[in-house]
């Protein structure tokens, strides 16, 4: 599938699957209470990307990467919203290049969520938990969050959590945990549990 724009909302999911299965949006994907799942070593290839709960508790936006070689590339900034959730799984793979990554973008919903059981490379800066709160868990020997870009946890009134485990590893050029100013201050959490987790 090639198209400009491509967007699943409220009660819609969409599905790549399968080797050699490919879906294109030049101006990126917006998921809003809907799903979409790459898997079977499909590739998704999207511009600008947002990830949205829809104010809805019950209609989530929920993207997932799926298995060995499925894999996700998006070209400028990622925001995944309070209510949502990224999830790569089985050794799947996400990338995101030309833009930051912001997980826990505002709003009063249940926290952005982020789980890595594969990889995920970030060329920008990562805020976990921005004016609403984020946790973000990597698990497992092999799995890696590279960042090119500075990591801060926590920030702006929010929380933010990071947790590596069972020897998953991760790296950034920098690390602030809990930031802000005056009462706008973030709260962080980092955790690293297990033979060979490491963050460098």
């Amino acid at each position: 599938i090639s198209d400009g724009i491509g967007a699943v909302y409220s009660g819609g999911s969409a599905k790549i699957t399968g080797a050699g299965s490919q879906w294109n949006n030049a101006s990126g994907i917006m998921i809003s209470g809907g799903t979409l799942t790459v898997e079977g070593g499909a590739s998704l290839q999207s511009g600008t990307a947002e990830q949205s709960g829809n104010g809805s508790a019950i209609s989530l936006g929920i993207m997932t990467v799926d298995g060995a070689n499925s894999k996700w590339s998006n070209v400028g900034p990622l925001y995944v919203e309070t209510g949502g959730s990224l999830n790569i799984s089985h050794g799947g793979a996400f990338s995101n290049t030309g833009g930051d990554l912001w997980i826990g973008m505002g709003g009063s919903l249940s926290a952005a969520t982020t789980t890595v059981a594969g990889t995920l490379t970030n060329s920008g800066n990562l805020v976990l938990g921005y004016s609403g709160d984020a946790s973000a868990t990597i698990t497992g020997t092999g799995s890696t969050w590279t960042n090119s870009g500075y990591v801060i946890i926590g920030n702006a009134g929010a929380q933010g959590t990071l947790a590596l485990n069972s020897g998953a590893s991760g790296s950034s050029h920098g690390l602030a945990i809990g930031q802000g100013y005056s009462i706008y201050n973030g709260t962080g959490v980092m955790t690293l549990d297990g033979s060979g987790t490491q963050w460098t």
